[in-house]
């Protein structure tokens, strides 16, 4: 396990708050203790159910004391479950994540907009896998952000997760990229923009098919095209005439799809 997952980090916060109640904490303390002793030798399945069992465990200890405040039970379960968002198997962090959305949002999602802006490329892509299942707009930012970012998986898996979000400042957003970005950054804001419903969306990309970058171009006839506007299916008809294997197949398939919603 990671530094900051061993006990004493723990210990460390539980101290904090413990004359708060030193009951409560003592137990969660002593659950987490025969816990953190079985992580380091299961995986898979079997972590993912350690993982739940001290969820259980969690719930049986705060339920025997209501006398104390939501407030602190929330802050012990989620200041342990925040160092499982640390940890180096994604079997511990998507677990930790799932049970965050349930205590609180909020925290998660700041967790996961720390470790999209900080982490290796490994924990970004699992956070952005995440961000999607909660499509939260507070992330739009830090979203944007990655959508340029010279790691095509995460420009493209940011891109996925904005498409949920849609709002009219990301679509505001993704319409001045597609206008005065790079090529690259045009070319994921025609592809994001495809992938939302707002008719706003609409006339950028009709523009967009006269952009000077040729790729621009091509996905902004995709992005039109998957919408049923005749300007995109018009385009995406000319690309199965393509020299280009990758973008022939794509119009065809773009074409094909078309049909197959007609009936």
């Amino acid at each position: 396990m990671t530094d900051l997952l061993e006990k004493e980090v723990i210990k460390n916060y539980l101290e904090r708050i413990a004359a708060e109640n030193e009951k409560v904490v003592g137990e969660i303390d002593a659950a987490w203790t025969e816990i953190s002793e079985r992580l380091d030798m299961v995986s898979g399945d079997e972590l993912r159910a350690v993982i739940d069992s001290f969820g259980k465990l969690y719930m049986q200890i705060t339920e025997k004391y209501q006398d104390t405040t939501k407030a602190i039970r929330c802050a012990i379960a989620m200041e342990l479950l925040g160092k499982f968002l640390q940890d180096r198997h994604v079997e511990v962090r998507e677990s930790a994540v799932k049970a965050l959305r349930r205590i609180n949002k909020i925290r998660a999602l700041e967790y996961l907009i720390y470790q999209l802006q900080n982490a290796s490329e490994d924990y970004r892509v699992d956070a952005l896998f995440t961000m999607e299942a909660i499509a939260d707009e507070r992330a739009a930012h830090a979203l944007m952000e990655v959508l340029t970012d010279e790691n095509g998986d995460l420009s493209y898996f940011s891109a996925s997760v904005l498409m949920k979000i849609e709002t009219e400042a990301v679509i505001d957003e993704l319409i001045q990229l597609l206008e005065n970005g790079n090529k690259d950054a045009r070319w994921i804001a025609a592809h994001t923009l495809g992938g939302m419903k707002s008719k706003k969306t609409v006339e950028p990309l009709a523009k967009a098919l006269k952009d000077k970058y040729k790729v621009v171009r091509e996905e902004a006839a995709f992005s039109l095209a998957a919408k049923n506007d005749s300007r995109g299916i018009e385009s995406v008809e000319k690309l199965t005439k393509s020299k280009d294997d990758e973008v022939r197949s794509r119009a065809l398939e773009t074409l094909d799809n078309i049909e197959k919603m007609k009936q």
